[in-house]
Order: C-alpha cells, then sequence, then structure tokens
C-alpha cells in the first residue's frame, strides 16, 4: 500500500497520468471526470447496493421538474430517466434562439466605463414579487431614502410570473397574473420615490420575467404581436423612466459585469460555486443573481484582484411550492466609485435587520 501511494504521487507530479484510488475496491484507475470516485459501473453500482441495504438514502431535488425525490445516489440530480432526457433537450437549445425577446424597448446590454467619484450603486435582485419578503423590502426600502444612489440595477426575477410558469400550480394561486402586475408596479414605484427622479433605474430582465415571452411563443402566438402585452407596457417602465434590459443581458459597470445569470452550481458547499465557475469562464469581475445564495469570490491574476458576487435575494426563504432547507440568503450590494473604480459591499440582512451605508436598518 505505502508503494502504491508514493507511485501514484509521483506519476501525477510527472504529469504521465492522473490516477485516484477507487472508493470501492481501491484499485487505481485514471478518472474520467474530476469528481468521478468509482473506477467502473460495477463499483458504482455495489456502492448504490451497500447503501440501500443499509437503509442510507438522500433527499434530492429533480433539475428538471423541481420535485424532491429519495434515493440512495448521493449525486443523483433526476428522479427518473425521462427528466434526465427531457434536461438534456433542454440544454441543446439556447434559450435566446428558442425563445425570441418579445421586448423591443429592451437593449441587449450597456457599458459604463467612466463615472465621477461619490457616484453611488446599489442591486437588488430575485425578490419575486408577490413572494417577497415584506419586511426585507421596507428596511431596504428606507436604506434607499437614506443613502440616495445614483443608479440603482434590479438584476432579475423581479417579478414571480408564477401563473405563468411550466411547473404544476397551486389551485389557490392560479389566475392572479393582475395582483401580481399591480403589487409589481407598486414596488417600482416606490423604488423610483426612494432613489429620486434624478437617479438611474436599470431593469434586467431574469428567468422568471422571460416566462411571459415563453408563454406568448408557445402557447399564444397569434397574442405576442401585442404592444400592451409586454413588461415594458404592463409595469409602466416607461412613466416611472427606467431602462429595460433583455433577458440574459447585462451591465458593464467600471470592469463589473452586472447580469441576472441563469446558472446554479448544486456543488456543496453550494454557495460561492457559482461564482467560482464565472471565474472560470469569464475571469474579471462581475454580479450574478439566479442562485439565492449569499457569496464572495476573489481571485488575483497579472491584471489585479478581481471578485464575483452573488447577490443574495430579497423574497420569501421558506416558499409555499417547496420543502425545506433551502439555502437561500436574503441580501443585496451597494457601492461607491472612487478614482474610476467601483467598490462593492455585499449586505447580510438577518432576521432582525442589518448594517449598511453606517447605519442599522430594523426589520
Amino acid at each position: 500500500m505505502i508503494t502504491l501511494t508514493v507511485d501514484i504521487q509521483a506519476s501525477t507530479q510527472s504529469g504521465a497520468c492522473l490516477l485516484t484510488l477507487c472508493k470501492i475496491c481501491q484499485e487505481p484507475f485514471t478518472p474520467q471526470a474530476h469528481n468521478q470516485v468509482y473506477c467502473g459501473p460495477v463499483c458504482k453500482r455495489k456502492r448504490e447496493a451497500d447503501a440501500t441495504r443499509l437503509g442510507i438514502t438522500y433527499e434530492r431535488r429533480c433539475r428538471n421538474c423541481d420535485r424532491f425525490f429519495t434515493t440512495a445516489i448521493p449525486k443523483k440530480q433526476f428522479c427518473q430517466p425521462t427528466c434526465q432526457r427531457e434536461h438534456v433537450i433542454r440544454r441543446q437549445h439556447s434559450r435566446a434562439h428558442e425563445v425570441p425577446s418579445l421586448e423591443p424597448e429592451a437593449l441587449s446590454y450597456i457599458k459604463i466605463d467612466k463615472a465621477a467619484s461619490g457616484t453611488r450603486l446599489v442591486i437588488l435582485s430575485d425578490t419575486q414579487i408577490p413572494f417577497h419578503d415584506t419586511r426585507v423590502l421596507g428596511g431596504v426600502s428606507r436604506f434607499l431614502v437614506d443613502w440616495k444612489p445614483n443608479t440603482l440595477i434590479l438584476n432579475g426575477d423581479i417579478a414571480d410570473c408564477y401563473e405563468l410558469s411550466n411547473y404544476d400550480k397551486s389551485p389557490s394561486r392560479v389566475a392572479h397574473l393582475q395582483d401580481e402586475v399591480t403589487e409589481v408596479r407598486y414596488w417600482l414605484k416606490r423604488w423610483r420615490e426612494d432613489v429620486g427622479p434624478e437617479g438611474t433605474i436599470h431593469y434586467i430582465l431574469g428567468n422568471h420575467e422571460a416566462r411571459l415571452s415563453r408563454f406568448l411563443t408557445r402557447r399564444a402566438p397569434e397574442l405576442a404581436g401585442l404592444e400592451d402585452l409586454t413588461l415594458y407596457r404592463l409595469y409602466g417602465l416607461g412613466e416611472l423612466n427606467m431602462q429595460l434590459i433583455a433577458y440574459e443581458g447585462w451591465i458593464e459597470y467600471l470592469g463589473f459585469r452586472i447580469s441576472h445569470g441563469a446558472r446554479v452550481s448544486n456543488s456543496a458547499p453550494a454557495a460561492g460555486m457559482t461564482a467560482r465557475q464565472m471565474i472560470i469562464r469569464r475571469g474579471g469581475s462581475g454580479v450574478i443573481g439566479h442562485t439565492h445564495r449569499r457569496a464572495q469570490v476573489s481571485f488575483r491574476d497579472d491584471k489585479g484582484i478581481h471578485t464575483w458576487y452573488e447577490g443574495g435575494c430579497l423574497c420569501n426563504l421558506r416558499p409555499f411550492y417547496g420543502k425545506e432547507p433551502f439555502d437561500w440568503a436574503h441580501a443585496f450590494l451597494y457601492g461607491e466609485v472612487h478614482n474610476n473604480k467601483l467598490h462593492l459591499h455585499l449586505v447580510n440582512i438577518y432576521e432582525d435587520g442589518f448594517w449598511a451605508g453606517g447605519n442599522y436598518y430594523a426589520i
């Protein structure tokens, strides 16, 4: 065993091959993926059989249908083969090409290269109205009034569009779409009043807002051309002087790529793993929503220090449509520009309040 360990380490350091030990048979093998821990299907089936015999089970959430299921396989991602096939088919088609944008007023991206020192910025995401946390949004609203940012970025999934989703719906929630639109308009108007008429507000569409375009394209294409059936008109963004950014669009703000995002890493620990993926895929610095997790991951290269943020969420952490535990966390970001560099702060929102901008805000 000692000789075997030395041989594995030596071959790894020399770059000849990368070996690891199978968790079942303890034989060395060359993994085909970074997370492969079994040498072959025989050992994998033996591990599953042992787990079933000992009564070891795991509760997982299906990546396709979003339902919870029990399995003896610790990293199983789908509840049944049909869900896995449907997920693969979806991944083969880009959402941007599959569902065309029905928001003519939306921009693909905005790039901001210069900002005066003292310019203030706030980023909110994933309120998912009407499943928002009213207490938390009330505290954030008071912070906006006190801090008066020059720019407010609503980073996607501000609305939930629950009735337009493809998931099974609660009968008690169906046909409440107008109530949701009314609630969204209320908060958009309130944020405009908090920021003031001189402030700039950008609204980046998330995957939840994209449900309207998807619904019209797939189920009611005859209505897709109506001018009033756009989020820009339904939410009154023109009246509120808000700029709309298309789904999968972004804002390049002094080197930070701010986008809602479409990736969620389920690796453990989950918080921060999606930010790490963005570092690998894009490099630089940025802010993403979508994960509902709160994280900050930094790295350094020859160009300096870079940071990616997962901006948390402002919705209810205990939604009626799922089972606990969720690893979601309440948070938002605010920052200030100095010497044309954006200095961001990730605010942790606790059960009783949060500290931001030199003040404490009870909720």
